[in-house]
Order: C-alpha cells, then structure tokens, then sequence
C-alpha cells in the first residue's frame, strides 16, 4: 500500500514536471498537450486537499471564496494564460465547456450511475429549484452583450460600450456572488442544510442515518477530509497552482498546433477536452459518490454549485484581468454556442424541477451532451464570431 501511495506521489510531481519540460523544449503540439493535461489529473486533488486544510476553522466565507477559485483552477488559469496570450476566445470555450459538461455530462452521469438498478430517484426540489433559478439568471446576465449584438437597435452598438456594460456586469456578478454566500451561510442557512433525500420510498430512514456524516464529502464533490496541516497545505497549495498554472499555458500555447494535425479545431478542443480532463477527478467524485452514499440530491447540488461558481466568479474575474492587462474581453456567443448553452439550463431545470428522475432521463442528458461535443467538432473554427476584442 505504501509502494502504491508513493508511486501516484512521484507521479504526482514528475506528470507536471514533464509536461513543462516538454513545452520549454518545444516538442511537438501534441506530446505538450497530451502531457500537460494528463498533469492536470493529478494537480487538481493535490489544490483541493491543500483548500480544504487551510479552510479548517477559518471563516466559512473565506473558504466558499478559496474554492470557488482555486476549486476552479483549470478555468481559472487556461484563462488567464489565453488572456495573456492574446486568445481570449479560448478563455471563453473553457468556461462553456465546464458549463455543458457539468450540467450536461456530469449530471446525466450521476443520475445513470445513481439510477440504473432503481424505480426512481428523488431529491429535494425546493433548493435544486433555487438554485437552477438562481443559474438561470446569471446566464441572462452572461448573454447581455450576445443579445446586444444579435438584436441590435438602428444604430449599432460600439463595441466601447459593449465592453462597458460586460464589465460592470462582471462586478455585478461578483457583488451577487458575495450577498449569495451572505444569503447560504447566514441568513437562509437553514434553507441549505444538509436534509438527505432516499432514492426509493422503501429506505427513508436508513439511508438518512447511514450517510448523513458523509454529505460534506459530495456536497463539495471532493476527496474525503484533509489530513495537512495547515503550513503544509499552504506550501502544497503554492506548488500545485504554480504547476498548473505552467501547464495550462503550455496547453494554451499548443491548442492551435494541436487543431491542426488533428484536424479539428481550438474549439472543440477546449470545449470538451479541457475541461473533462482538467476536472476529471472532481466529476468522478460526484458520479461515484453520489452512487456510493445514495444521496443524488447531494451531487446535483455539487453540480449547480459548481456552475454558479465558474459563471459568477470565474469569468467575471477573467473579464476583470483582461481589464487590467489591457486586453479586454467580451463574453459574446456565436448563435450555436448561445443556444446550446441555453438548452443547457432548460433541460437541466426542467428535469430536476419535479424532485424525481431515473436512469434514463440521465442517458438523455449524455446523449445531448455528445450530439453537442459532436456538432463542436464538425462546425468551422469562426473565431470572430466567438470573441470580439477592444482597440
């Protein structure tokens, strides 16, 4: 067991080491790429143990903040790292990707996976239904400068003032993000309590008492309890965000090379690719757990957190640093990507909204999501339909 424990240890710290090294030394597109997002898997647990431990009694707030950043360091950094390189349109990729995945492919898993041996599952529709609405209008917040553009008055808008309004949506967003930790952790906490749903009618009682000192685990849908110490954690935390951080610019870097001895392209890459593999562990934790506890209203609750937290922090956060670096970026969809994106969050709502659903409503959910991930992969690369820059 030690050699074991050692081994993923060594392979740990040697997978991002290489990668780095295979992009300083300019190896091909696709050996950097491979390398560096088989990096990732490893990087993303190594930054949750160390988020969990510093987050040990401190302030709830403070550590809602750590993991809804440094939780979402795939996004977080492959957009910073596209924002300094000047393409800001994969920063946006990324983050509808996570999106689509999450409510989409990871969701359908968990309610396949959860669902295949039983009549029914059932959940608590009253907060899954605040929370999708919650989602819902940050979405329509996100798409103010698509819907700028698409419908346009007589005078056309100047992009100046696009960029304006997306940026004073960012710090909206982000002020909306604060008053809703206010509003989870304080003043409707009891609204968000743990109360842990049977998935059939038969074992009520006994699920609840068997997993209710489990649900911290899938509520943040991450690995069981940290065991760092604190100096330790903050240490682990410096060099697996340093690694990342190295390794989604080299993955970055690689992605247009990458499109073309694929012949695909950069979208659909960093539309699936990317994040699947960048959060791989964190989606696996969801499905497996939300199956091994019997608790499927937890994992739907890590899903849509997870999305309010890449929408109402991550990309606000990512338009704020291309303020600051002068290269600014606009959140504006194409109309295949405003679309898919909105049926996302129909489908998704639609299918939570009564509290119950079963195994094949999960299949649905996948079999959409890979129509989209197929349809990414045969439309043209329109990168000025995708992102529009300031002078």
């Amino acid at each position: 067991m030690d050699h074991k424990r050692n081994a993923r240890k060594a392979i740990s710290v040697l997978l991002p080491l290489t990668g780095i090294a295979a992009g300083a030394m300019r190896l091909n597109s696709a050996t950097i790429f491979t390398l560096n997002m088989l990096a990732l898997i490893p990087l993303g647990p190594w930054i949750s143990r160390s988020v969990d431990a510093l987050s040990v009694g401190g302030q709830r707030a403070t550590s809602e903040l750590l993991k809804s950043s440094l939780g979402n360091s795939v996004e977080l950094m492959v957009g910073i790292n596209a924002i300094t390189q000047k393409r800001p349109h994969v920063s946006q990729s990324v983050i509808l990707g996570s999106v689509l995945s999450n409510l989409l492919l990871v969701l359908g898993s968990t309610l396949f996976i959860s669902g295949y041996d039983k009549k029914r599952l059932r959940f608590d529709r009253t907060l899954t239904t605040v929370l999708s609405s919650l989602m819902t209008v940050v979405f329509i917040l996100l798409a103010i400068p698509t819907i700028m553009d698409v419908f346009p008055s007589a005078t056309s808008t100047p992009m100046s003032q696009i960029l304006l309004t997306q940026r004073i949506t960012a710090v909206i967003l982000i002020t909306l993000l604060m008053t809703f930790l206010l509003f989870r952790l304080r003043t409707h906490a009891a609204m968000f309590a743990s109360t842990p749903f049977a998935q059939t009618d038969s074992n009520a009682n006994t699920a609840r008492s068997r997993h209710q000192h489990r649900q911290s685990q899938i509520i943040e849908a991450q690995l069981p309890r940290p065991y760092l110490r604190k100096d330790i954690a903050a240490l682990i935390l410096a060099a697996a965000s340093g690694g990342t951080f190295g390794c989604t610019y080299y993955i970055v870097d690689s992605l247009s090379g990458l499109a073309r001895m694929t012949g695909s392209n950069e979208s659909f890459l960093a539309v699936t690719i990317v994040p699947i593999l960048g959060n791989f562990v964190k989606y696996h934790s969801i499905v497996t757990g939300s199956r091994s506890y019997s608790q499927v209203e937890l994992g739907i609750r890590a899903i849509i957190n997870s999305v309010l937290r890449v929408t109402m922090l991550i990309a606000p956060l990512l338009v704020l640093v291309g303020w600051i670096f002068d290269r600014p970026l606009i959140l504006r969809f194409d109309g295949f990507e405003a679309t898919t994106l909105l049926l996302s969050v129909v489908v998704m709502t639609y299918l939570i909204s009564d509290g119950r659903s079963n195994y094949f409503e999960g299949l649905m959910l996948i079999g959409t999501y890979a129509i989209i991930a197929f349809s990414f992969y045969v439309r043209p690369e329109v990168p000025a339909n995708v992102i529009f820059l300031g002078s």
